[in-house]
């Protein structure tokens, strides 16, 4: 990879202090957090795919929770995909509904967890 030569540049401003939307340059993003996949395609022809994340909130990793709710919105999103093989989109509406299926179940025991007595287990906002 010594002769790769790279196409694209990123750079993330990290703003602890916070941004008014009337503030951002023109033509920037801005967010809360973010995730990137940085992707390498070797002179090889293998793949090379890097995650990197970012909360802006904590200055922290982008944790695994996180991780998880952009993979469940993927998912769904890919499902609906115009240009995904059919083969493709069947998978991630498979693996959006079984994620979809076990959250219910999941929130669903959290629910009857927390009316019985013990009421200290930490509620988690899943999407669907």
């Amino acid at each position: 990879m010594k002769d790769h030569k790279y196409r694209l540049l990123y750079d993330i401003q990290k703003k602890p202090e916070g941004i008014l939307k009337e503030d951002i340059p023109k033509d920037w993003g801005a967010c809360d957090a973010i995730m990137i996949a940085s992707i390498l395609y070797p002179e090889d022809g293998s793949l090379s795919i890097m995650i990197i994340g970012e909360d802006g909130r904590t200055n922290q990793k982008l944790s695994d929770e996180e991780l998880f709710k952009v993979w469940a919105v993927l998912s769904a999103k890919l499902s609906e995909s115009k240009t995904l093989g059919e083969s493709q989109k069947d998978l991630c509406h498979i693996t959006h509904s079984i994620i979809k299926n076990a959250l219910e179940l999941i929130m669903r025991h959290e629910k009857e967890i927390n009316t019985s007595e013990n009421k200290n287990i930490k509620k988690t906002k899943y999407p669907t």
